[in-house]
């Protein structure tokens, strides 16, 4: 396979965009999506934000990126006695502030 592939970002500015969009949308597959904050004890949502990096814990060294929270997976990530849910481990619906968001998805019957 010697032969050389022309570079995708040769042609016009225009183009660039569009494939640097389209490298970003196939890798934001993680990131993309937003975090609820729930309640230690009782597992109730207070807030939801759209992304991870609204919460500000991504900033600094010890920054959390938002694949630690998915990495968390559903019983989420806990920060300063807040637990962290990535929205991904989460699919069965859309939880809202208030919502009991449970460690085990619920069965929906068809």
């Amino acid at each position: 396979g010697g032969e050389s592939k022309p570079c995708p970002w040769i042609n016009t500015r225009g183009d660039f965009k569009t494939w640097r969009d389209m490298t970003k949308r196939k890798r934001g597959g993680q990131s993309k999506g937003g975090v609820y904050k729930l309640d230690k004890e009782r597992r109730e949502v207070i807030e939801y934000k759209d992304n991870w990096t609204a919460f500000g814990y991504t900033k600094g060294r010890n920054g959390i990126k938002v694949g630690d929270v998915v990495d968390a997976g559903r019983g989420g990530k806990e920060l300063d006695g807040n637990l962290y849910v990535h929205e991904s481990q989460c699919k069965e619906k859309t939880y809202v502030e208030g919502d009991i968001l449970p460690l085990k998805a619920p069965v929906v019957q068809p």
